[in-house]
C-alpha cells in the first residue's frame, strides 16, 4: 500500500513538473500596445480609411449602435463606413482618456472611449469595446455605442421624447 501511495506522488509530480506554466503578463505592456492601436484608428478613421480600421474586426464582430434596433456584423460594419466622406464624416473629439482594463490571463480587455460628436454638440457619446488577444494581435470583438446625457439633462431629454396621449373622444 505504501509503495502505492508512493506511486501516486511521484506521478502527480511528474504531471505538474511536465506542464508548461504561463508566462507573468506585462499589463501594462498589453495597455499601451492597446492605447496604440486606437490611437492609429482614431486616425485612419478621421481620413476616411476604414478598411485600416476593418482589420482589427473579429470576423464575428458585433457591434450596438445607439438606436436599440441597431446590431451589426462586420459586413454591415463596413457597409456603413463605405459611406462617409469627408462632407458627412462627424468631427470626433476625444473626451478624456481612453479606458483600457486588461484582464489578468492578457487574453481579453475591455475599453471605454467618449466622445463629442458634431451632429449632437450637447451630448456625448460612449463607446465600450470588448477584446480578444488573437493569434498575439488584439482584436475587436465587440463594441457597443451609447448617448451619455449628463444627468442635469435627464429631465429635459425626457420631456422633449415623451408622446403626449391624443384625448379619448366620448
Amino acid at each position: 500500500m505504501k509503495n502505492l501511495s508512493l506511486l501516486f506522488i511521484i506521478i502527480a509530480f511528474a504531471i505538474t513538473a511536465c506542464q508548461e506554466s504561463a508566462a507573468p503578463v506585462d499589463i501594462e505592456s498589453e495597455k499601451a500596445t492597446i492605447k496604440k492601436m486606437f490611437a492609429e484608428n482614431w486616425v485612419f478613421i478621421n481620413n476616411i480609411e476604414f478598411d485600416s480600421v476593418s482589420v482589427d474586426l473579429t470576423e464575428d464582430v458585433l457591434s450596438c449602435g445607439s438606436d436599440p434596433s441597431e446590431f451589426w456584423n462586420k459586413k454591415e460594419i463596413e457597409e456603413i463606413w463605405k459611406s462617409f466622406t469627408e462632407e458627412n464624416i462627424p468631427e470626433m473629439e476625444l473626451i478624456g482618456d481612453r479606458i483600457v482594463k486588461v484582464a489578468p490571463d492578457g487574453q481579453s480587455a475591455i475599453v471605454v472611449e467618449q466622445v463629442n460628436l458634431s451632429y449632437t454638440p450637447d451630448i456625448p457619446w460612449r463607446t465600450v469595446y470588448y477584446l480578444l488577444k488573437t493569434n498575439g494581435k488584439w482584436m475587436i470583438s465587440f463594441m457597443s455605442t451609447a448617448l451619455i446625457p449628463r444627468n442635469e439633462d435627464l429631465e429635459a431629454i425626457s420631456k422633449s421624447v415623451a408622446v403626449e396621449e391624443e384625448p379619448v373622444e366620448e
